[in-house]
């Protein structure tokens, strides 16, 4: 991380998800390098 950033712990979505949550069935959580290619 660079001086003056910080993190976030949760990053709002503005995908189909947050237009319906209740029809969502999966939540994947991931770090580092696998999130980094996805």
């Amino acid at each position: 991380m660079l001086p003056g950033s910080e993190f976030q712990r949760y990053i709002p979505d503005s995908g189909p998800a947050s237009h319906k949550p209740e029809n969502v069935k999966k939540l994947i959580i991931c770090s580092g390098k696998v999130s980094f290619i996805m």
